[in-house]
């Protein structure tokens, strides 16, 4: 029952940590999301703003959770996914689709780039 729960509790913390970073991340945006047309300055800082919270929300899942590091981060994409098919269907205008759309994968990929990385951390660890 214990395993249960702190996998759980991973899962939930490290979507949790994903949600946070990208509403703190993008909030020094206009309404919230990054301009298609704001330039490759605009661009690089959205996709680091992307990176940074999909592989910290993954690396956290894995490290709580006592499911295999991948397998917790790639839960974690499970409500990423659902909620990226519900903003790209509902709230993004036909213009900027593919912006988003690879903005989506971006921070889905990180996520599970952040279990891979805590599955080899724990692999290095485990062999010294």
């Amino acid at each position: 029952m214990k395993n249960i729960a702190r996998t759980i509790l991973g899962i939930v913390a490290g979507y949790a940590v994903v949600v946070l970073m990208t509403e703190l991340g993008f909030g020094a945006f206009p309404d919230g999301r990054a301009p298609k047309n704001g330039g490759v300055t605009v661009t690089a800082l959205a996709t680091m703003v992307a990176v940074a919270a999909g592989f910290t929300g993954g690396y956290v899942a894995a490290a709580l959770s006592r499911l295999r590091p991948v397998v917790s981060a790639a839960i974690v994409t499970v409500p990423l996914v659902i909620e990226s098919i519900w903003l790209l269907t509902t709230r993004t205008p036909p213009a900027e689709f593919w912006f988003e759309f690879f903005g989506a994968i971006t921070l889905i990929g990180s996520t599970i780039a952040g279990g891979l990385a805590r599955q080899c951390w724990l692999r290095r660890y485990r062999a010294a």
